[in-house]
């Protein structure tokens, strides 16, 4: 069994010596987050090395989207190629999946793993695997669609790997048993390589014919092993290493497939991103009219997808238009003001609202019924015989016209009620006249001053005013 460790820039500091002495032949580097390098990668790899430890490197992922993860990959192998010159790492690259940032997303985050996956794959590192809780694996991430060639880092602190009893179809690489594993004064991550397990438990090998195929059984698990080949079967093993070497560099070289190779069922759900199509492509699948009735989810077509007036009637199906306009769908506030004139009323409802009673008080408007709407019936009862009264006259609204002449005699006149600017010029010329003076009673005025003299214009114009006032308070008789 192999014993690997995993560490980060939180293990600020590091016993190398008391990993070597506690039996750990591997240990797993963060070599970042959030597009950044880990503070301690670099030394933590330059420590691996001069501790003949073999590494491997994970990346802590937050992507919650294809494109976000193959992001994600496209910086790691940018790392890779920077400090470790491009070297595939011998304990492989994995994709540290725990953040619930991954769970934003509109897809199953199975789908941005398995795209930062097989972008790395494409780059042509052979060891791209999957780090994740037990629960993840179990509960949350559709292992159904990543592909079974995927190797799996379960952390599961219990005493027996159960994801890989449950999944024996899957490639359990590794299992991470604790989180607090004692080395010397250090407590740490420490995981199993599930493939040394059974190189170690296999039985030593004697025959030359033993020897050779224990070999192959540690080439295949990428286990190192050291076995002296004195005889002939040492030509099979060398040409086993051969051919095992080329297909390791192979698979690590970017390849082009031959035609017709790729089918649907070797390419990963949700692999081909649009980036990836071609623009023929992407103008046959949405040119214009591209987009077809079964095209489209249902409940896809939203409000802000449809152009203002664009439904028109000829849309509507006979059931809509039912709905809309079906009975009792017309309600008060749905008509806007003035809307419902005459002729949008039908004729029995007009006969019931004009009949005999309909028409009430408080219906009509104030001083909407006018002189013209009265019938001739209403006018004589409203102007018969004795009905005006004298509070229903307006002041000075009576004129000279609308008397009739030889209409006011003495009884309409109140006594003291009529003075001299109440009478007209031409009325007070005839009252001023010799033939009118005789209806002025006493005191009657002297035809002369008091000393006698002739009248002067003077003398006039207080006569005058005299006789003014004499008839102001004079009684007038017919």
């Amino acid at each position: 069994m192999m014993k690997v460790i995993d560490i980060s820039a939180w293990q600020e500091w590091i016993d190398w010596q008391a990993v070597k002495d506690a039996g750990i032949e591997g240990v797993i580097l963060k070599i970042g987050e959030h597009y950044k390098l880990d503070e301690k990668f670099i030394e933590h790899v330059n420590n691996a090395v001069a501790y003949g430890l073999r590494y491997g490197v994970y990346y802590y992922g937050h992507a919650s989207s294809i494109n976000e993860a193959v992001a994600e990959a496209n910086w790691v192998d940018k790392q890779i190629k920077t400090y470790l010159n491009g070297k595939n790492p011998e304990l492989g690259i994995w994709y540290d999946a725990e953040d619930k940032d991954m769970l934003e997303g509109y897809l199953n985050v199975v789908y941005p793993i398995a795209n930062f996956i097989s972008t790395l794959l494409e780059k042509g590192y052979n060891y791209v695997g999957l780090y994740s809780s037990y629960n993840w694996l179990t509960n949350i991430i559709d292992l159904k669609a990543l592909p079974d060639y995927v190797p799996i880092w379960v952390a599961q602190y219990y005493h027996q790997n159960s994801f890989a009893i449950e999944n024996p179809n899957r490639i359990c690489r590794m299992w991470q048993y604790t989180d607090c594993e004692r080395i010397g004064n250090m407590g740490l991550d420490c995981s199993v390589n599930d493939y040394q397990d059974i190189i170690d438990n296999l039985p030593k090998p004697y025959s030359a014919e033993e020897q050779y195929l224990y070999s192959i059984a540690c080439v295949v698990a990428e286990v190192p092993y050291e076995i002296p080949f004195q005889n002939a079967f040492w030509r099979k093993e060398q040409y086993f290493k051969a051919i095992w070497q080329i297909a390791i560099e192979k698979v690590a070289e970017p390849t082009i497939p031959s035609d017709e190779t790729v089918t649907t069922d070797k390419i990963i759900d949700k692999a081909i991103t649009e980036i990836k199509l071609a623009q023929e492509v992407t103008d046959k699948l949405l040119g214009d009219d591209r987009i077809t009735t079964s095209m489209l989810q249902d409940n896809s077509v939203t409000t802000g997808k449809i152009d203002d007036s664009a439904v028109t009637e000829v849309k509507l199906t006979q059931e809509v238009i039912n709905k809309l306009l079906g009975d009792d769908r017309i309600t008060t506030s749905m008509l806007q003001d003035n809307s419902v004139t005459i002729g949008k009323i039908d004729e029995e409802i007009e006969q019931k609202l004009l009949d005999t009673n309909r028409v009430t008080e408080e219906m009509l408007i104030d001083k909407n019924v006018t002189l013209s709407k009265l019938s001739d019936e209403v006018r004589n009862r409203l102007l018969d015989n004795d009905k005006i009264q004298t509070n229903m006259i307006k002041s000075s609204s009576i004129t000279t016209e609308k008397i009739v002449d030889n209409a006011i005699n003495s009884e309409k006149i109140a006594e003291n009620t009529i003075i001299l600017s109440n009478l007209s010029k031409e009325v007070t010329i005839l009252l001023l006249t010799t033939n009118h003076v005789g209806i002025i009673q006493q005191p009657q005025i002297n035809q002369t001053t008091e000393s006698g003299d002739t009248l002067t214009l003077d003398v006039l114009k207080n006569k005058i005013n005299e006789i003014i006032q004499l008839l102001n308070n004079a009684e007038i008789t017919k």
